[in-house]
């Protein structure tokens, strides 16, 4: 575990959405009441020389030493491993295609008013077990852009305001084709089905960039936190398993297949870690009340989750497909 965080140190440098930059018309997003109580504490001490004083976070974490190592060995570790993922998946000759199913006209049944009947064209057919060494790789060049020094003096400046946009970057695209190779391996076929299950779990990801956002000052200096985006990103992530739920029981309920069963619960349940961590973290429940926690628990999840979900979808997908 990481040491306890040091004292925080107070600042009224930098905002809740990390800019310095003075803008007088910004909107504060602490509560109505909260905001109102600190802005007569503050009208008694003398006038506001600078409103955007109102969203500057107070309470700055302070970069504990371990961070910088910790981020740099978890790139190290996914680089090295998406290698021999990439070096096990060129050797894989099993295949999964993609089609579209626009409607043909000469399909159509007149007499029994059924219409647009769709006419499957196949319009690729390609591995799918490299997704597993891509989304590895994204997850090393994520740590790895946290210690180089053209961009780590702008990664602690957003972990000190309580947010890592860089990793929720990230995410959006590393988790969203994650999805996608699960849908596939699920048995979805449509083109733009799988399409549409990448833009949804990027917008998932993307609606916890914005909770940070929105909640950074919220959450360092104790106001109540707003959670829309929270449940937003709820909605969607039900949303993308449910088409992959629905494909496994249909798959399921035309052959005896544990195996199916056994992979799509598993990575569930190694995906759930995440939205836990998250919820534990800017609920602040026991240690997660230190952001740090959090940020390590993540950087911990590169070595054990992300390992886990990577092979178990890659080594899955073979065996489910040669079963099937």
């Amino acid at each position: 575990m990481p040491p306890t965080r040091p004292e925080h140190r107070l600042s009224h440098g930098g905002s809740t959405d990390g800019t310095a930059e003075e803008n007088p018309g910004a909107v504060s997003m602490i509560s109505p009441v909260r905001s109102q109580k600190k802005k007569d504490t503050a009208a008694d001490s003398g006038p506001l020389k600078n409103p955007e004083e109102y969203n500057a976070i107070q309470n700055l974490n302070e970069i504990p030493m371990w961070l910088a190592p910790c981020n740099f060995v978890a790139a190290v570790f996914q680089i090295m491993q998406a290698v021999f993922i990439f070096a096990f998946s060129v050797r894989v000759d099993l295949k999964w295609c993609l089609y579209t199913f626009y409607p043909n006209p000469e399909n159509d049944v007149y007499d029994s008013d059924i219409y647009a009947i769709p006419d499957p064209e196949q319009i690729a057919c390609y591995t799918i077990t490299w997704y597993a060494g891509a989304v590895t790789l994204m997850s090393g060049i994520n740590h790895l852009c946290a210690v180089l020094p053209c961009f780590r003096e702008k990664y602690e400046y957003f972990v000190e305001r309580h947010q890592c946009p860089q990793r929720w970057i990230e995410y959006s695209f590393s988790c969203s084709l994650l999805r996608v190779h699960i849908a596939q391996v699920a048995g979805v076929t449509d083109v733009y089905t799988l399409v549409l299950s990448f833009f949804l779990t990027q917008a998932m990801v993307l609606f916890g960039l914005l909770h940070e956002r929105m909640n950074a000052k919220n959450r360092a200096d104790g106001y109540v936190q707003d959670y829309t985006a929270f449940w937003a990103s709820c909605v969607m992530h039900l949303a993308s398993w449910a088409v992959i739920f629905a494909y496994f029981i249909e798959g399921m309920s035309r052959v005896d297949n544990a195996l199916a069963l056994g992979l799509v619960l598993t990575l569930f349940l190694f995906e759930l870690t995440f939205p836990v961590v998250f919820v534990l973290q800017w609920c602040k429940i026991g240690p997660f009340e230190d952001y740090l926690v959090g940020e390590f628990t993540y950087c911990l999840l590169s070595f054990t989750t992300k390992t886990l979900i990577a092979w178990t979808t890659l080594i899955g997908a073979n065996a489910y497909a040669r079963k099937g």
